[in-house]
């Protein structure tokens, strides 16, 4: 597969288009994210002719396509981060695809930092920044216990918050992830009959 004439052809496509970024409260409202073509990591600009408005799912596809074509780390690292978004889904093999080539891409020579060290005032700022964080006297938590810590539970504590999970997820999902034990079935039987 050409991935390269299939992203240019993506991206004029798209661009051909003339796309507007409207307010969600417009009637016409459609859900665009901005593409820069070539990406910044490539040097690409800011400029009008290097962006181009696509739909999620084009935007998915664009970057999928970018990254087959070039194989870069960077290429690889910006499809991994469009898995960050709660509201992208991709297959498993995509996904999956994905991750091993950004794992591979910035193993040994690929990583950034390969063959680099922290100056001293990078480290100084990495000892600072980890100085800060909420240890010892500075956790709010120091020296007083955990709610349930060494407290042992009744078999009727522990099936009432195995139903609160299941009703917890059951309202916010339409859906249980429960394991299928013969003690969480019997569980359902008795709250839903």
């Amino acid at each position: 597969m050409n991935y390269e004439k299939h992203y240019s052809l993506l991206c004029q496509t798209r661009q051909q288009l003339n796309r507007q970024k409207l307010p969600a409260s417009h009637a016409d409202y459609v859900y665009y994210e901005l593409h820069h073509i070539v990406p910044r990591h490539e040097a690409g600009s800011d400029e009008a002719s290097n962006l181009v408005l696509l739909t999620a799912r084009e935007h998915f596809i664009a970057h999928w396509l970018f990254a087959k074509w070039k194989r870069t780390s960077k290429a690889w690292a910006a499809l991994s981060c469009m898995r960050k978004s709660k509201f992208r889904l991709f297959t498993a093999r995509q996904y999956e695809i994905c991750r091993l080539a950004n794992s591979f891409a910035f193993s040994g020579s690929g990583h950034p930092m390969f063959g680099k060290t922290h100056t001293e005032e990078a480290k100084a700022r990495i000892g600072l920044h980890s100085s800060l964080r909420n240890k010892g006297t500075n956790n709010p938590m120091f020296g007083k216990p955990g709610v349930n810590k060494g407290k042992i539970l009744t078999q009727a504590e522990k099936d009432k918050q195995a139903i609160a999970r299941f009703q917890y997820w059951q309202n916010k999902h339409g859906y249980c992830l429960l394991s299928s034990s013969e003690k969480y079935k019997a569980l359902l039987k008795v709250q839903y009959g």
